[in-house]
């Protein structure tokens, strides 16, 4: 009825201590990031698909705000990641959503078209 706490079970689960249901796990912690995540993923979609003119100040300030918040959602969803409990769980692919997202909105901002 219990877990096996020695490691002469001969499975394939590694150092850490969860249980064989940790596809579950990452698919139910998965849900909040993703979340998190999707706002950003919209506001990079916007920002990468607008085109301002050389004299649309108003654009360009509206994407500079859309950069900030996109950068925001994915550091909140970074910080969301660090917790103890994603961190034994979800896989290291995760850390890479935000960096990404984050660096294209601040990219978009940062390179004058």
């Amino acid at each position: 009825m219990g877990f096996r706490s020695d490691s002469a079970g001969g499975g394939d689960e590694g150092t850490d201590d969860l249980p064989g249901d940790r596809g579950c796990l990452q698919g139910v912690l998965g849900v909040p990031l993703g979340l998190v995540y999707l706002p950003a993923a919209y506001l990079c979609l916007l920002l990468l698909r607008a085109d301002p003119g050389p004299d649309d100040v108003r654009l360009r300030d509206d994407m500079e705000v859309q950069a900030y918040a996109a950068m925001g959602f994915a550091f909140a969803g970074l910080l969301l990641s660090v917790l103890p409990v994603y961190l034994r769980t979800i896989s290291r692919w995760w850390y890479a959503v935000p960096v990404v997202l984050g660096s294209a909105a601040w990219l978009r901002t940062a390179a004058p078209l």
